[in-house]
């Protein structure tokens, strides 16, 4: 069986468990997660995210927070962290690319 690689967007994921979760928790086993949702032993995974700053000048919470979710990921044996940014403007294209006719490839 091909190995099967599951990519997470990080920064949604942790937003969504901390609203789900109401605070209550905010870590989750990435490798377990992907082996799930895989139905056997993912290969590798991807937790695509960018740094967070603070929400007001000097607030440096959240970031130190994510610091420390983000240490507890990558110590994760087969999961990678890969860093991106976010920016207020929102992204313009689309991810995929559909002029083959043959269905969306990705572009990266």
């Amino acid at each position: 069986m091909p190995g099967i690689h599951v990519y997470v967007d990080g920064l949604n994921l942790y937003h969504d468990l901390l609203r789900r979760l109401d605070g209550r928790g905010k870590w989750l086993d990435l490798e377990a997660l992907a082996d799930k949702v895989a139905g056997h032993r993912a290969e590798a995974v991807y937790c695509f995210t960018s740094r967070v700053a603070g929400l007001r000048p000097g607030d440096v919470g959240p970031r130190d927070r994510q610091k420390v979710f983000l240490r507890a990921v990558e110590a994760m044996e087969r999961v990678e962290v890969v860093y991106g940014s976010c920016g207020s403007s929102g992204f313009g294209g689309s991810l995929f690319d559909h002029s083959s006719g043959s269905g969306a490839h990705p572009r990266f």
